[in-house]
């Protein structure tokens, strides 16, 4: 089984949660999640956590700390592939306007019920908010 590493940032304002809505085209397209994706073959978590975050959402959030606090194994939504991610997630903190990129159609604030209760957010961030709320 392939295991594949991928860093997510989480920032949180007022009791609310930043996502974005993946973008069409894509396999998980309409869905909610914590901006993030791959790091690449040779890169850092680090280095890759800031090329997703300004690929994702541009400059207006940063890594708020250089190691991830929290680092976790789960299934791949909606892939045809089967295999897993190796997710690392980063806190970050809001820096400016959030603009939605490439990957990204939409991004909204959740509260950590909204994300727990729909089914339009990814698992893996529903993971990270139980761990983050026991």
């Amino acid at each position: 089984m392939k295991v594949e590493d991928t860093v997510t940032i989480v920032v949180e304002k007022d009791g609310r949660f930043l996502l974005i809505r993946k973008a069409r085209g894509r396999a998980d397209a309409g869905d909610w999640a914590f901006p993030g994706g791959h790091v690449d073959e040779g890169e850092s978590l680090l280095d890759a956590m800031k090329r997703e975050t300004m690929e994702e959402i541009g400059d207006g959030a940063e890594i708020s700390e250089h190691e991830p606090f929290f680092s976790f194994m789960h299934d791949v939504p909606k892939s045809s592939k089967f295999h897993k991610h190796m997710c690392h997630a980063f806190k970050g903190r809001l820096t400016g306007e959030i603009k939605p990129g490439d990957d990204a159609e939409a991004f909204a604030w959740f509260t950590k019920d909204e994300i727990l209760n729909n089914p339009k957010v990814q698992d893996f961030v529903k993971t990270i908010i139980k761990k983050m709320f026991p």
